[in-house]
């Protein structure tokens, strides 16, 4: 059975990455304090990202609205998730892995809420 390797790519990629980071965010298990530190580190995180960027334009780009939501989206939205789960887990162990998984759940809920406000600020997209 030859399968191409375009399709194993794609269904990598799409189906069972995303079904293992799922199954991951489902299961880990975090106290209460270490959940509290990483959700304000990632606020922190969000909160100085969109204020140096909005400094950076008006002091020294003076970038047009749209090229701003384009510069906002890609400096405080990290891609963090699906590729970056399985490496965390390998690099730093079920410890740095649980940490990750709040940091991902976080920010995925801000792109998909404020992120999409950036976006819409924008022509472009």
């Amino acid at each position: 059975m030859d399968i191409e390797v375009k399709t194993q790519s794609r269904l990598a990629l799409y189906v069972f990455n995303p079904a293992l980071n799922f199954n991951s965010m489902i299961t880990t298990k975090t106290d209460n304090e270490v959940f509290t530190k990483v959700l304000m580190f990632a606020i922190l995180l969000f909160v100085t990202f969109t204020i140096l960027v909005y400094l950076c334009n008006h002091f020294l780009f003076k970038f047009s609205q749209d090229m701003r939501s384009a510069l906002l989206l890609s400096t405080t939205f990290p891609n963090s998730g699906n590729f970056g789960l399985p490496i965390i887990l390998f690099a730093f162990g079920q410890i740095g892995f649980d940490r990750a998984v709040v940091f991902t759940v976080f920010q995925s809920f801000i792109m998909n809420s404020i992120g999409v406000y950036f976006a819409s600020n924008s022509k472009i997209v």
